[in-house]
């Protein structure tokens, strides 16, 4: 049964990128769509939870819980709108190898901040993860894929948003371990729902023919993929929250991680149609050693 939650987790993940990445296909230029795409998704998800946790029990939040899960999930809706958009920008394989690496800043924010002492591996990690990150930054032209400007720029930023909302999770868990987990997760979408809100006000005021901007979105390439995104988001969820309390975060998080990184490579080679050159091998096969040893 762990085994069966650790593999649902990561295709939970899969899937759920899968249909952001159909998603980011139909934006074209336009991002206003973004904000309330991630709206539509993140309201189902908490209509979800709301609903689990009233059958599962009472609701309890205690007032760190709050303040922590807002701050996460600022910088979750911020990484989920920053990921869509890389997936725009470029190949699937290659933005999902990136965003698999964001274990890194929970890392290094851990060092500082919570004054944690790093190990030999997660120095050779972090070092390993920079390498990458420099690698594909100066080689995007020779990776045998079609990489827009603004890719690396968005995957990093997702990366790094990524990261501060681990952190956040982190520092949750160190104060309630195994406790208002799905509490956490309501109020982390409920903040997350405002930001998204803010951007869209955003790009609403800033779009120069606002009478272009049209609201009648395709079913197909809007809310179906929303309503997917959502229950893979949630369904993940609960295979962490079920893994966590019996398995390691040393085994769990690094063999999530992998396992999505490997049947998202495989749907975009077959898929998708993306080839893989050298170095692209070489960044993926640099990133499975960095996400396993930097866990160790």
């Amino acid at each position: 049964m762990i085994i069966f939650a650790m593999v649902m987790n990561a295709v939970c993940y899969f899937v759920s990128n899968i249909y952001q990445n159909k998603f980011s296909e139909s934006l074209a230029d336009k991002k206003y769509p973004l904000p309330l795409f991630q709206e539509v998704w993140m309201g189902i998800a908490v209509i979800a939870l709301l609903i689990i946790k009233l059958i599962s029990g009472e609701f309890q939040l205690s007032v760190d819980t709050l303040v922590i899960a807002a701050i996460s999930g600022i910088f979750a809706a911020l990484s989920g709108m920053m990921l869509v958009l890389a997936l725009g920008n470029g190949p699937m394989s290659l933005t999902i190898l990136l965003f698999s690496i964001n274990s890194v800043i929970p890392t290094i924010l851990s060092l500082f901040l919570l004054n944690e002492k790093p190990t030999v591996f997660q120095i050779i990690g972090i070092i390993l993860i920079l390498g990458i990150f420099i690698l594909i930054n100066f080689n995007k032209n020779d990776l045998g894929m079609q990489i827009k400007k603004k890719w690396f720029s968005y995957i990093s930023l997702a990366v790094l948003f990524t990261g501060i909302n681990l952190f956040c999770i982190k520092l949750q868990q160190n104060r309630h371990p195994n406790r208002e987990l799905i509490e956490y997760t309501v109020i982390l979408y409920l903040s997350g729902m405002i930001i998204t809100m803010i951007c869209f006000v955003f790009l609403y005021r800033t779009e120069k023919d606002r009478k272009k901007i049209n609201f009648n979105f395709q079913p197909s390439v809007f809310y179906l993929p929303a309503i997917i995104v959502a229950l893979m988001q949630v369904g993940a969820m609960l295979c962490s929250l079920y893994n966590s309390s019996r398995i390691p975060s040393i085994i769990l998080f690094p063999v999530t991680q992998l396992l999505t990184l490997m049947l998202t490579t495989i749907f975009s080679i077959v898929k998708l149609g993306e080839r893989l050159n050298k170095k692209t091998i070489y960044c993926i096969t640099a990133s499975v050693i960095a996400i396993v040893i930097i866990n160790l």
